[in-house]
């Protein structure tokens, strides 16, 4: 079984809480954009005010759309991490599980390690690597979105 394979599969085993922490990341990532579209539109507002030319929105009005944007923000930073959290440990058990049922069922488990401790590292660390190289694809789909707007614009 290749990388992509095996990748697909662990995606797979709980799709709904991966998308869900895809959806939440990828827009916190996207936050700094729309930060900056607020923020461009505040000086804006100001530089019409200062000038005498503008009638438009008030600067509190950016002031209040600013707030509440990032309360928005935090928000979705904070179901973030308890879907993603769910799905690592949901990723995480299946992994480790594997793990001990294909010790235990060797024919010679011994040969896996003479050192109990080796094993119980094995046990934390390649679950771990595996887990980092999944989560690379939670920040991917909010990050090329982020670009392609920035470029865009």
């Amino acid at each position: 079984m290749t990388t992509g394979q095996a990748s697909i599969r662990l995606i797979r085993y709980r799709p709904l809480l991966f998308l869900g922490t895809i959806l939440f990341r990828g827009l916190d990532d996207l936050m700094p954009f729309f930060d900056g579209l607020i923020r461009k539109a505040l000086f804006d507002t100001l530089e019409a005010i200062t000038d005498g030319t503008g009638a438009g929105l008030n600067p509190w009005t950016f002031v209040a759309l600013f707030l509440v944007a990032h309360l928005a923000d935090r928000g979705v930073l904070i179901s973030s991490a308890f879907v993603w959290a769910r799905w690592r440990y949901a990723v995480s058990t299946l992994l480790r599980k594997n793990l001990m049922t294909s010790i235990m069922n060797m024919s010679a488990p011994q040969r896996v390690s003479t050192a109990s401790g080796e094993v119980t590292n094995r046990l934390r660390d390649d679950v771990q690597a595996i887990l980092s190289y999944l989560e690379q694809y939670i920040h991917l789909w909010g990050n090329l979105i982020f670009v392609i707007l920035a470029v865009i614009w």
